[in-house]
């Protein structure tokens, strides 16, 4: 139970940080009265990149388990991963605008 709470509490604080970063007032992604996505998804991908892939890597058994997996899997498998990253970050940067266009409050919620 005291482990639920702590992954609920340490959740909020990324959540929490992830609006922060659009808040005027701490400037971070806000420039005056203009968000500017890029700096946001930058964030977004730092985030990914240090905390999920570290994760996913301690996950699978470590590097070696990894290696041997991605070995043995064939090439078009890969080449569908690769192409629906892809897709993943244009969608990341159009969420990115879609906050810049209709505002961080519905641009999350939509």
């Amino acid at each position: 139970m005291k482990g639920c709470l702590a992954l609920a509490v340490v959740a909020g604080i990324l959540k929490g940080s992830w609006n922060a970063s659009f808040n005027p007032k701490v400037s971070w992604c806000v420039v005056g009265d203009d968000l500017d996505y890029h700096y946001a998804w930058m964030l977004f991908q730092v985030y990914a990149a240090a905390i999920n892939c570290v994760l996913c890597v301690y996950w699978a058994g470590g590097p070696s388990n990894v290696k041997y997996v991605v070995t043995h899997v064939p090439v078009s498998t890969i080449l569908l991963l690769v192409f629906f990253s892809a897709l993943w970050g244009v969608g990341s940067i159009l969420f990115g605008l879609s906050c810049k266009i209709a505002g961080v409050g519905l641009g999350t919620n939509l």
